[in-house]
């Protein structure tokens, strides 16, 4: 069984955020064959439409992720769904070095109010407390209160860091969004969650941690160029035509910023 150095975790809220905000870092993990790469999605970021939409959404994250480990000499690909100690269920996608886990919450739109198909729920009222449990997408698991979401959040982490053979004591990274609303400002309700979902964890205490803004760095000068460029414009090319393809709907007519997106460095700091 291979063996890595280190470990590196994503937590995003959705399927294209670690593509678009959080490259080249995510993609230089991705290529460094001694790191094992582990992205958590925490919605399905399914805008209050049905499965199928939502589906197409994680498919068009794998494709993005084959797309940048295609210069592997091997490309080893499973999906399967899991279920932890608190019978948590989610969908899960191995791709040689790296795992996508889903956890299917409903997205809660911008401003955190959620959608009516998925009875306005959102990971900002479980939080605060407006609602006293949230269910998947796919009614897989619900989870009453916030701390069961942000212990199974730790279970996730720890199962992963047990199941990985390292070489030595390894290396561990925590990547989020940045929840500092002056650093990263009008940013989505469901990425200001995810990244207080992994800072209730214990695991952060633990770690190494980095956080990384978002729709902020539109207004960044750190332009991206060479290989970095070509992976980051790929892997979301990728993205972009696997949902079209599957669902008919182009990302690129939802907002004007994804074009400049990807031409942007991502940006990121350490806590």
């Amino acid at each position: 069984m291979k063996s890595f150095k280190r470990a590196s975790f994503y937590f995003v809220a959705h399927a294209d955020d670690w593509q678009l905000f959080m490259d080249p870092e995510v993609g230089r993990d991705i290529a460094d064959k001694e790191c094992k790469v582990v992205i958590v999605h925490t919605t399905a970021g399914d805008a209050g439409l049905g499965e199928s939409y939502w589906k197409a959404r994680e498919s068009a994250a794998i494709e993005s992720l084959l797309f940048r480990n295609s210069v592997d000499k091997h490309l080893y690909c499973r999906e399967d769904s899991c279920t932890d100690a608190g019978k948590k269920e989610y969908f899960r996608s191995e791709v040689n070095n790296c795992s996508c886990y889903f956890l299917r919450l409903p997205d809660g739109a911008y401003d955190g109010n959620g959608f009516p198909s998925y009875g306005s729920q959102s990971m900002s009222k479980l939080r605060t407390g407006l609602i006293g449990s949230i269910d998947s997408v796919d009614r897989g698991s619900v989870y009453t209160g916030w701390k069961e979401l942000v212990d199974t959040i730790d279970h996730l982490i720890e199962n992963e860091l047990h199941s990985i053979p390292f070489t030595d004591s390894p290396e561990v990274l925590l990547n989020f969004p940045d929840d500092d609303a002056q650093l990263n400002p009008f940013d989505h309700n469901d990425h200001f969650n995810t990244s207080l979902l992994v800072k209730g964890t214990r695991s952060y205490t633990k770690f190494r941690k980095r956080a990384f803004l978002s729709y902020h760095i539109i207004h960044s000068d750190k332009m991206l160029t060479g290989e970095d460029l070509f992976w980051k414009i790929g892997m979301f090319s990728t993205y972009h035509q696997s949902l079209f393809r599957q669902y008919g709907h182009s990302t690129l007519l939802e907002d004007p910023s994804f074009i400049p997106w990807c031409f942007r460095d991502c940006s990121w700091r350490t806590l």
